[in-house]
């Protein structure tokens, strides 16, 4: 749900999100046609993975950007390594405990433009139960009717307590969180 007074993605080592603008009407994402992926480091080298289910409303207009907002769920459960094995432990507690916390939610709170079709959104990401602020930098553009998000944000593992000892030495902090979001036009 969208909240008016507030606005507030996220995504991790499995989850993150996503935030955005507000026009007339706010839009739902078109998750046939969006991606999110997350990057992380496993050993010194970049493993990526993906969060195959997610829904979100996106309220953004280039001239008003100041009223943009956008709320962007992630289900902990479908992150997607392409293992299974792989895929069952990250729905466990020590990792993104998917029974207990089975959305990852990303809320903007500020939105500004940083340059052409550039933005920075700043919000709050809620993981495993934890907050924490978040900064998400995007492009925008309007493509075939509809608008289009692409971007990144990045995330502490250890801030989520994601993956804890013994872990620390295999995976590096910092998660970065890919996204294409697109959004048809009401």
């Amino acid at each position: 749900m969208m909240r008016t007074a507030r606005s507030g993605l996220a995504v991790l080592l499995v989850a993150g999100g996503l935030v955005l603008p507000r026009s007339a009407v706010a839009g739902a994402i078109d998750s046939r046609q969006s991606e999110v992926r997350v990057a992380f480091s496993m050993s010194g080298v970049e493993a990526e993975g993906r969060i195959t289910r997610y829904s979100g409303e996106i309220d953004f207009d280039p001239l008003a950007v100041r009223e943009a907002q956008a709320e962007i769920r992630l289900q902990t459960g479908s992150f997607s390594s392409g293992d299974p094995d792989t895929d069952a432990k990250m729905r466990e507690p020590q990792w993104l405990d998917s029974r207990q916390h089975p959305r990852a939610i990303f809320e903007s709170a500020q939105l500004q433009q940083i340059g052409d079709d550039a933005y920075e959104a700043l919000g709050t990401l809620s993981l495993k139960g934890i907050e924490q602020p978040m900064k998400l930098l995007f492009r925008y553009s309007e493509r075939g009717g509809a608008q289009v998000f692409d971007g990144e944000g990045r995330l502490s593992r250890a801030a989520y307590g994601i993956g804890e000892e013994p872990w620390d030495t295999v995976l590096g902090d910092e998660i970065v969180i890919r996204f294409h979001i697109v959004v048809p036009k009401p």
